[in-house]
């Protein structure tokens, strides 16, 4: 009995015909070949085919016109060795191969710079710098764009200062106790007349602030400086008389009128007496209820406000700030400012919005809450990172502050921030968002809903990358 072999492979027959098969393996194409007659027949044939070929006479080339012809068929895989050919599949590139060998090779190069200039576009992103009190910045810059004189610009620069150095007790000499007063009713103009600060007085002198929120305090001398036509000199100074910060602060335009606190119902006058040897007149702003929102000590004659306090609901004591010294004179020498007191982040004041100034997901609609756009300040007209804009009609004033960054909604410090104005922060993808008004919280919500809501800024790679991308090419 015959048993049937396992049928060789086309690689064992053609080593057995060229007697170049191992010895085992050659026994068992040896054994197959006694029942298969279909590989007799092809070792045979090989056997034919090598017998011819050994039998012609070796030429020394090949005809030009073949090896043209196989040349031009193998295309770029002319020139390769022989000896790499086991390794190849046998088939030579056609046109088709070689234009899809090209488009391949191209778009591999085209991945591959693409992948080098995202990661260069991540590794030069621009970082958001963390937005930190963004509700104590947009009042002071609500304060800034709405009140006038020493006192109130006294109040922002302690509120701009850093607080080491400074008192933080919620102590402060006021002017003594009033008692016995005979009070007049004014109208409102009559008092907005009082608080318009004249420019035409030159004066130094000192003040004691005091700014309180809830557990928050501090509390600072401030010396002012100011000449005629000149901006305000202000000095912080600390618990020692130590400088602790100065700046400038540049007085609105003549024609800006003085806004009043909202909620104020009635004023009335009455006889102030000597705060730092200058003769006032004592106006008081009520609301509604009857308690009292702010006190103003003016020297009439000079045109200057010397003490101002402001009170909350409960009638307790949130601000105060006045004269302790004041000498008057036509002629001031203006001492230069150091660089640590930056009393507004949006210091450059232009007249009208740009497309660059409102790009980036910053908002300069030319009307809010049905209030025309007054005034817009950055502190770059051409790539802004903080943009301020002030709408308003009348005595309403509602203030739009728009810082490039994170939000960081832990805004701890909040003194200085009083009960005449209502805040609503927010982020809106890289920008943070914070309305101030007076005008309370019906206006605020309206001014709000009609600005940007767009949520956080991603920030994972693809974000990162393309953020780096707009700045390599020409972006922010």
């Amino acid at each position: 009995m015959i048993i049937s072999q396992p049928h060789p492979t086309a690689s064992e027959l053609a080593g057995y015909a060229d007697r170049t098969l191992a010895p085992r393996p050659t026994a068992q194409v040896r054994r197959h070949l006694r029942c298969c007659a279909r590989c007799r027949a092809d070792i045979e044939a090989q056997r034919q085919v090598r017998s011819v070929l050994a039998a012609r006479p070796q030429e020394s080339s090949v005809p030009t016109q073949l090896s043209d012809r196989l040349t031009s068929i193998a295309g770029g895989q002319a020139d390769t060795p022989l000896w790499l050919a086991p390794t190849r599949t046998g088939v030579l590139p056609s046109p088709r191969a070689v234009r899809r060998t090209r488009a391949l090779s191209g778009s591999a190069t085209m991945l591959v710079a693409c992948v080098i200039l995202l990661g260069l576009g991540y590794l030069v992103a621009p970082e958001l710098p963390i937005v930190r009190d963004a509700r104590q910045q947009a009042s002071r810059e609500y304060d800034l764009s709405t009140g006038t004189g020493a006192v109130a610009y006294a109040m922002t620069a302690v509120q701009a200062a850093p607080t080491g150095r400074l008192d933080t007790r919620p102590t402060v000499r006021s002017p003594h106790p009033l008692s016995s007063l005979e009070w007049t009713p004014v109208s409102p103009a009559t008092a907005r007349l009082l608080l318009t600060d004249r420019d035409s007085l030159g004066y130094t002198g000192s003040q004691r602030v005091m700014l309180g929120s809830g557990t928050s305090f501090v509390q600072a001398n401030v010396r002012v400086v100011h000449q005629p036509g000149e901006p305000l000199h202000l000095d912080v100074l600390d618990r020692r008389g130590g400088v602790v910060s100065s700046g400038l602060v540049v007085d609105p335009t003549p024609n800006e009128v003085t806004l009043l606190p909202m909620g104020a119902a009635s004023f009335r006058v009455s006889e102030g007496g000597q705060i730092a040897g200058q003769t006032t007149t004592l106006l008081e702003a009520r609301r509604g209820d009857g308690s009292l929102l702010v006190r103003w000590w003016v020297a009439e004659a000079l045109g200057v406000v010397m003490w101002a306090e402001a009170f909350d609901p409960d009638q307790t004591l949130i601000r105060s700030a006045g004269f302790t010294s004041f000498t008057p004179s036509t002629l001031v020498e203006q001492p230069q400012p150091n660089d640590q007191l930056q009393l507004s982040l949006a210091p450059a004041t232009v007249a009208s919005a740009t497309s660059q100034m409102c790009g980036d997901g910053f908002s300069c609609a030319p009307e809010l809450a049905g209030l025309p756009l007054l005034q817009i300040s950055t502190d770059s007209p051409n790539r802004p990172s903080v943009v301020h804009a002030i709408y308003g009609r009348g005595d309403l004033r509602v203030s739009v502050m728009q810082q490039l960054g994170r939000w960081n909604d832990d805004d701890s410090v909040t003194y200085g921030v009083t009960q005449d104005r209502v805040l609503m922060s927010w982020q809106s993808d890289r920008v943070v968002y914070t309305v101030t008004t007076n005008g309370g919280h019906q206006l605020a919500a309206r001014a709000a809903e009609q600005l940007p809501h767009a949520g956080p800024a991603r920030t994972g790679v693809w974000q990162r990358a393309s953020a780096g991308l707009k700045r390599l090419f020409g972006g922010r």
